[in-house]
């Protein structure tokens, strides 16, 4: 892998965390077809709009297997933790 695929990955890798934060309507528990930006919002954030679309980051040589070993259920849902019962306004 060269530096040009490195950074096409990383500005592709921010336009879908653009349209998956800002953009695209979101159906689950309470999101009502809300982004994640206005639900933030929604529940008193004022700050920097710009947190929505944090840049993505490479983690280089951090393996999915020390990831998944701080996990208790062999890393299913690793990257995305939803607690049960947690509802939003």
């Amino acid at each position: 892998m060269n530096i040009s695929d490195v950074q096409d990955f990383l500005i592709y890798s921010q336009r879908w965390v653009y349209l998956y934060n800002v953009l695209r309507p979101h159906f689950g528990a309470s999101m009502n077809g809300r982004t994640p930006l206005a639900v933030l919002q929604s529940l008193g954030y004022t700050g920097d709009p710009a947190v929505a679309i944090f840049p993505p980051v490479l983690l280089g040589k951090l393996g999915t297997d020390l990831l998944m070993a701080c996990d208790s259920v062999n890393g299913i849902g690793l990257l995305a933790h939803y607690r049960i019962g947690v509802t939003l306004q």
